[in-house]
């Protein structure tokens, strides 16, 4: 299991195109072959910026996600909207039954 975090500061004047943008995203994410969890959220102390929690199956399946149109937009989109450089951070897991 892979595990992606990040944190995306926008723009003010480009956050309501960012939601759009990320609303698109995240639906058509969920939809991919091997997507778990797909979830945007807003941080309550970080004004026009975004938190994205992934949980992928396999680095095979989350490898074709980033070759998805959805994911390229999203990230062209990024080139301009940001108004800092975004990180992002990769797990590898495993689920732990007891």
């Amino acid at each position: 299991m892979i595990i992606i975090t990040g944190t995306f500061h926008i723009k003010s004047e480009r956050w309501e195109e960012a939601v759009n943008i990320i609303k698109e995203l995240v639906a058509k994410s969920r939809a991919d072959e091997g997507c778990i969890r797909y979830t945007f959220s807003e941080p309550l102390d970080e004004q026009y910026s975004f938190f994205v929690f992934e949980v992928w199956a396999s680095p095979e399946v989350l490898e074709k996600h980033k070759q998805t149109p959805h994911l390229r937009t999203f990230f062209a989109f990024l080139q301009q909207a940001t108004s800092r450089p975004f990180t992002l951070e990769r797990y590898e897991a495993k689920e732990i039954r007891e």
